[in-house]
């Protein structure tokens, strides 16, 4: 017996109903089975162009650390947009030959 791993498509749509009929009746009958992967189950299959197109590829832990990754992201990105406005106020400084303390003023506005 070989296996062989195919993309869902509605070339595969007998088997992969089939299958899911068979998995979702052994769930239902055996309340200990292990109902991994989750995605699966999610969407109803009787729509199947739907059921396709909307199948998770991703693990809830690998979508976790994308939000984490998302977020400390954009927490660079406003460092960097402050980095910047620090670094412009500088080159202003270096810019003004006789600095006083109203320069420092006009550079905080």
């Amino acid at each position: 017996m070989s296996i062989k791993l195919v993309k869902a498509s509605n070339e595969y749509q007998d088997l992969i109903v089939d299958m899911l009929k068979e998995w979702i009746d052994y769930n239902n009958n055996h309340p200990e089975a292990n109902t991994s992967p989750a995605s699966i189950f999610k969407n109803d299959y009787h729509n199947f162009d739907y059921y396709i197109n909307n199948l998770d590829l991703k693990s809830p832990e690998y979508i976790k650390l994308e939000n984490e990754s998302k977020k400390k992201d954009e927490k660079i990105k406003n460092y960097e947009s402050l980095i910047s406005d620090i670094d412009s106020r500088l080159r202003r400084i270096e810019e003004i030959d006789n600095f006083t303390e109203n320069d420092f003023n006009e550079l905080l506005e």
